[in-house]
């Protein structure tokens, strides 16, 4: 006689009630037995996956949280005539480890190229864009430039603009220097001059980095003619 069946409701925070007829068959009293421990198993399986998942995401998300660190940005100020100016750009050049990247308007200060050059024996990949009418007028902005490309220096001018009058470096992609100081003789000690420099702002850094790209890539290749000599240190 095949057996009689009467389930019970199953409703949220209910137990399973099962009813089993059975006449004179053990092997089916052992099959209902193994059928009632597999659905236990489910409930309990079902019943622990929400928390489990619950728990990992809490624990990542605490390490997480643990090993993020903000940095917050510097910000140095410097002023010409007092020196402090001049000083916070030559230490911009003197520790970059990797990159420069430069904005000049007009480059006549033999501190400053030494400087670059120096850095470029270190190991800093640097390249330079700068005013071709200002530096063109000038016999010293000229041999300026001219030493940057005999250290290797890539060297590119634009006369896309009035006046290309940006005075910018930046270090390491972490490190922003600009402000009114130009890379000339004069900004050291005659004229009135600011710089700021600020380091680990990512954001900031990223608007330099982009004002820097589109001034390189509209600008040209500046060369030197093959009868210039030029000393290696100005």
């Amino acid at each position: 006689m095949n057996p009689r069946h009467r389930w019970g409701t199953l409703s949220p925070g209910s137990h399973l009630n099962m009813t089993f007829s059975l006449k004179n068959n053990n092997n089916k009293k052992s099959t209902i037995m193994n059928l009632s421990k597999r659905l236990l198993t489910m409930a309990l399986a079902g019943m622990m996956t929400a928390p489990l998942v619950s728990a990992h995401a809490e624990t990542t998300a605490a390490a997480t949280t643990e090993t993020t660190s903000t940095v917050m940005p510097t910000i140095r100020v410097g002023f010409s005539p007092e020196g402090t100016a001049s000083a916070l750009v030559l230490d911009v050049i003197n520790n970059a480890k990797r990159s420069l990247r430069m904005l000049s308007y007009v480059m006549t200060s033999p501190d400053i190229v030494n400087a670059l050059i120096a850095a470029k024996q270190r190991g800093v990949n640097i390249l330079v864009v700068a005013d071709y009418n200002v530096n063109q007028s000038r016999e010293k902005s000229q041999e300026c430039l001219k030493a940057l490309l005999r250290a290797g220096i890539p060297v590119r001018v634009t006369n896309a603009y009035r006046s290309l009058h940006d005075k910018v470096i930046i270090a390491d992609k972490n490190t922003v220097q600009t402000g009114s100081f130009n890379y000339a003789y004069s900004a050291f000690s005659m004229n009135s001059e600011n710089v700021v420099v600020i380091t680990d702002a990512p954001s900031v850094t990223a608007s330099f980095m982009d004002l820097w790209r589109s001034r390189w890539y509209g600008a040209t290749d500046y060369s030197v003619d093959d009868n210039t000599t030029v000393e290696r240190h100005l």
